[in-house]
């Protein structure tokens, strides 16, 4: 049988870890090993985590005395200490039905990297949204069905554009086609869209249309963080490297494209009328400003297509 090694990286999360450690213990799938770590909370998780230290599935329960600024460092932990075959990293606020390993691990056949299931969303209030993220840009119904991809027509189609793979909590990875990994201590808020990129530069990808995986969008999430200037410098930085990486493995001489990512566009635009409310109206919106000097490329987009590019973002959904 296969081993999966689960990774389990937690942050103050301890009012969602038993949901998920019940979701892990109890697959109905068995040959795996689970990796806990801890990136200093400051809450009750540790309490919880104790509980389950000593059981024969752990085989890692690592505390960090001070927290790492960045959920990716403990991903390159986890891989690093893994030794199983596939790879599983559940974020401590999602959680799992009790056949997803038993469902996606059997889809690993030669060359296949990465399978991932759809999933459910989980709003604020615990209730379900019964609609999966990947299927707002699938325009032909691609995600309604169970498909097969190569992976660098899946990094030219679509990943180049933006991370259509759109929770780690759905993916299950081969280990062996991500070699080098010290770049992941590089990301706070994209590491897990270049993994996908470099894995599927070696092999291909499954999609199960089970949802199998539950997706809490809670306001303590990466993904919701309460907006800081910081915090935005580092995610623009870490795109726009992603999409210039990407376009290089691929050979592409593109750097942006007007319809494919105008959802970057759309972001920084509305970032950017955030914090011109914020500051001193004589001073640019800062995330502008780090825009043009980092990406000057669409800056000349945005001068020569002015108009449009004002009708399509304010007046179009």
């Amino acid at each position: 049988m296969t081993k999966v090694s689960i990774i389990v990286p937690n942050y103050n999360h301890a009012k969602y870890l038993e949901r998920r450690l019940y979701s892990i213990f109890y697959q109905t799938y068995n040959h795996f090993e689970v990796i806990l770590l801890d990136d200093a909370s400051s809450d009750d998780s540790l309490d919880i985590l104790k509980k389950y230290a000593h059981h024969d599935k752990v085989s890692h329960f690592i505390v960090n005395q001070k927290n790492s600024g960045s959920p990716f460092k403990q991903w390159k932990k986890g891989i690093e200490l893994a030794k199983g075959e596939l790879i599983w990293i559940a974020e401590t606020d999602d959680w799992a039905e009790l056949n997803f390993l038993e469902t996606l691990v059997p889809k690993f056949e030669e060359n296949i990297g990465i399978v991932y299931a759809a999933s459910n969303i989980i709003d604020f209030n615990n209730y379900i949204n019964f609609e999966t993220l990947n299927d707002h840009s699938s325009a032909n119904g691609r995600w309604a069905s169970d498909f097969c991809a190569n992976g660098v027509a899946e990094i030219k189609e679509h990943l180049q554009f933006e991370p259509k793979i759109i929770n780690a909590s759905a993916v299950l990875f081969d280990k062996k086609y991500l070699k080098n990994i010290d770049w992941l201590e590089e990301y706070r808020f994209g590491g897990d869209w270049r993994v996908w990129i470099e894995i599927l530069k070696h092999s291909d990808l499954k999609y199960c249309v089970q949802k199998l995986n539950n997706w809490y969008i809670n306001a303590g999430g990466t993904t919701f963080s309460q907006y800081q200037l910081k915090d935005d410098f580092q995610r623009m930085k870490e795109i726009f490297k992603i999409i210039k990486s990407t376009h290089e493995a691929i050979g592409s001489n593109n750097t942006y494209h007007p319809v494919r990512h105008k959802w970057v566009m759309k972001w920084y635009l509305n970032k950017a009328l955030f914090f011109y409310k914020k500051i001193n109206y004589y001073f640019p919106p800062a995330p502008i400003k780090f825009l043009f000097f980092f990406y000057p490329s669409l800056l000349l987009y945005i001068l020569k297509n002015a108009k449009k590019i004002a009708k399509k973002l304010l007046y179009e959904s």
